[in-house]
């Protein structure tokens, strides 16, 4: 059975982080440093991911049941005693599915052993605004956000609510109460349980991802009616954060969005997972951005072309991926050529 050699892998590979399953391909997954491992003699079927998933689909059509709910599905999963994320698509015009399963990690790391800023702990001090964390899949954003929620949680008074798909870390509560929903469980959706997370007198709320226009102006309507708000985007660096959330905004009063969304950036993290120089581990990469007067003014203005500009002045808690890519090589946590592959400017790369 497709399960039991999923649970032998994970004793195999300690590392393992993700499954990647597709009808009529050989199975794969991410094992140390994010190598992608294919196992060529275990194909997928059909039948395979009913008999994995018959807890979550008990009539068997997976086909059918992602037509009902638009041809996606998120949820979690328990294999082998480890808990994964699903992700469950379809492709071909229906004629495949796909399956992605990322580990979760049963305790959130420390915040000083995720790779952030320490500087970025003193924005969660910051009693309202948007902080966001973008990158692609799989390079740590949830990770990152769980790990400033519990820090947050342990330091300051007030309360966290949580609205994620699905949960993947329970964060524990200690001088700030904490409220986890998970999407299709506890609440409907994002939308309806930001409408809902107003009545309870949150500090902090956390968006596990912001997915389409309705959601990014509750988070806005969130951060400027006094709780701070963590979200985050598929979105590689500070400019092309902000040019898809300004895609995000329409209607009439769009310029008035624009410009409350340039008030209540806080910062922007942008991130991604490198394999470390030594040992099986991957080091996180990334780029900081805190929004000063001339960022916030291009911003209100809608002048997003000269918004690299203003990241490559060096003004103070702001740096490029390339920035601290540079760094990494010189603590001897990441090999030169592996900064190079992650650069979005390798020529521009000072190493």
């Amino acid at each position: 059975m497709l399960s039991q050699t999923l649970a032998t892998l994970l004793q195999q590979h300690a590392a393992l982080a993700d499954f990647y399953l597709q009808t009529q391909r050989p199975l794969s997954f991410v094992a140390a440093q994010g190598r992608v491992v294919p196992e060529p003699a275990l194909l997928v079927s059909t039948r395979d991911l009913e008999s994995l998933l018959s807890g979550r689909y008990p009539n068997g059509n997976l086909h059918e049941a992602l037509l009902q709910l638009g041809g996606v599905d998120d949820f979690r999963l328990n294999l082998g005693g480890q808990e994964f994320r699903g992700a469950l698509r379809s492709t071909r015009s229906g004629g495949a599915l796909s399956l992605t399963l990322r580990r979760i990690r049963p305790q959130i790391p420390p915040f000083e052993g995720t790779g952030l800023p320490l500087e970025l702990e003193a924005l969660l001090r910051t009693k309202d605004g948007l902080i966001l964390f973008t990158g692609p899949t799989g390079s740590g954003k949830s990770t990152s956000m769980a790990s400033c929620a519990q820090r947050y949680a342990q330091t300051f008074p007030g309360k966290i609510v949580t609205f994620e798909d699905p949960i993947e870390y329970q964060i524990q509560e200690g001088c700030a109460a904490v409220d986890q929903h998970e999407i299709g469980t506890d609440v409907a959706s994002f939308i309806k349980g930001l409408m809902g997370a107003m009545r309870e007198s949150p500090t902090m709320i956390i968006i596990g991802e912001i997915r389409d226009a309705e959601t990014l102006q509750a988070a806005l309507q969130g951060a400027e009616t006094g709780h701070l708000v963590l979200a985050s985007l598929h979105t590689n660096n500070f400019a092309a954060t902000v040019d898809r959330v300004c895609d995000l905004l329409s209607g009439p009063h769009v310029d008035a969005l624009r410009k409350t969304f340039a008030g209540l950036l806080r910062a922007v993290v942008s991130q991604q997972l490198l394999p470390a120089r030594e040992g099986e581990g991957r080091v996180l990469a990334h780029e900081v951005v805190v929004p000063n007067p001339a960022i916030i003014n291009t911003i209100r203005k809608g002048e997003l072309q000269i918004l690299q500009g203003e990241i490559e002045k060096r003004l103070p808690l702001l740096h490029s991926l390339n920035d601290h890519l540079a760094e990494l090589v010189r603590e001897g946590k990441v090999t030169a050529e592996a900064a190079r592959q992650a650069s979005y400017k390798p020529d521009a790369l000072r190493i």
